[in-house]
């Protein structure tokens, strides 16, 4: 998509080609809503690189338009080697990892009815469900931004993403099973409805990792706020005597 000045429905166009990583080429000097687009693009997060949004504000000449066809023919290719290259990697890892949490989380209910299962093995199995769920929801998360165009151009480390989702997941299904009131059996009916419950929660964590680890970081454990309050209403006082 190329740009040329423009008033509303050229802006609207130029936003909706970013939003579905679209090549575009918004010629900044050509005013209008075609420099407003240029100003909304994030070179390195959107399609176009830094050196080819700098060249979109230059006059134009015959060397500064073959580059301006050659910044939308890498664009295109761009937009395809990311999306056939690492994200399908992504969606194959999450698809994995999410299966593999469902069997985890079935088995730790299911299996305790096997003659002489170790009771410590169930115990492993719940545990792992959680970590795989929310892994896969990491995945997951991962997949959607891309497919949609709404994370970076340069899709993290596959470890990172997964190491983050596994955490956020252990944690969110663990404090959930945790605040269950009561004994537990996950042999029984209920059993099989809270192992369910804690997969779609862990993998829900994450999915919202950013917001799971925020929330703990802001978690007062040892009530350390009324402390520091009480220090400064001292220091105040010592102040004015």
């Amino acid at each position: 998509m190329i740009l040329l000045g423009g008033a509303y429905s050229t802006a609207i166009a130029g936003q909706v080609a970013i939003g579905a990583r679209i090549p575009i080429l918004a010629l900044e000097r050509t005013g209008g809503s075609a420099r407003t687009v240029w100003k909304t693009i994030a070179p390195g997060i959107d399609l176009p690189s830094i050196p080819e949004h700098a060249r979109m504000a230059r006059d134009p000449s015959s060397e500064i338009v073959s580059s301006w066809i050659d910044a939308l023919e890498a664009q295109r290719r761009r937009r395809y080697a990311v999306e056939t290259g690492p994200i399908l990697w992504h969606a194959a890892y999450a698809s994995v990892l999410f299966a593999l949490a469902m069997i985890a989380a079935l088995g730790s209910h299911l299996v305790p009815e096997l003659e002489g299962f170790p009771d410590f093995l169930r115990k492993a199995l719940f545990f792992g469900s959680t970590l795989l769920a929310g892994a896969a929801g990491a995945a997951i998360r991962m997949v959607f931004e891309r497919r949609y165009g709404s994370g970076p151009l340069v899709p993290p480390s596959i470890a990172i993403t997964l190491a983050l989702g596994m955490m956020a997941g252990a944690l969110a299904g663990l404090l959930y099973f945790v605040a269950q009131p009561g004994s537990l059996d996950l042999t029984s009916d209920s059993g099989l409805r809270l192992v369910s419950i804690v997969v779609v929660v862990s993998t829900i964590a994450g999915l919202t990792v950013e917001t799971i680890f925020r929330k703990l970081l802001g978690i007062d454990v040892l009530q350390t706020r009324s402390i520091a309050s009480g220090s400064d209403a001292a220091g105040g006082t010592g102040s004015k005597a």
